[in-house]
């Protein structure tokens, strides 16, 4: 008896969100870039997508690489702020690490990437001095 009531009063860790709670983060942080034909190298709007590359965003994620925002969070404000939240950023690292869980639906279903509006007629391009080798997919997701 005691033994029961100890395991009903210790703490239970969360589970991991699945792809139905992860989604929306994704969409909102990541897709206006990362779908086909967008400026991004490889599309997010599938749960293979980002499963079977589940190391190398965990990595970005972690290391502050995306979503690509350089002013610091004293810095003044700008207009298309581009930050993530760091409770986003860590519900997504935490899916990822626990093996980007689908969840119970059968097959997961994709995000609606966000209309992207255009480019204004002064915009400017510019081009990386340096290389930048993406890995690979990662794991095997499983699906």
């Amino acid at each position: 008896m005691i033994w029961m009531l100890l395991l009903m009063a210790a703490p239970q860790e969360p589970a991991p969100a699945c792809w139905e709670t992860i989604a929306p983060i994704i969409q909102q942080h990541c897709t206006s870039c990362h779908v086909a034909d967008g400026p991004a190298p490889f599309p997010l709007v599938t749960h293979d997508d980002i499963a079977r590359r589940r190391t190398f965003v965990a990595k970005v994620l972690r290391d502050r690489l995306m979503p690509p925002w350089l002013p610091g969070k004293n810095s003044l404000p700008l207009h298309g702020d581009r930050s993530m939240p760091e409770a986003e950023r860590a519900a997504i690292i935490q899916w990822l690490d626990a093996g980007a869980p689908a969840g119970e639906e059968q097959a997961p279903s994709s995000i609606e990437p966000p209309s992207v509006p255009a480019l204004p007629d002064d915009a400017i391009s510019l081009t990386m001095p340096n290389i930048f080798t993406i890995p690979p997919e990662t794991e095997d997701s499983g699906h």
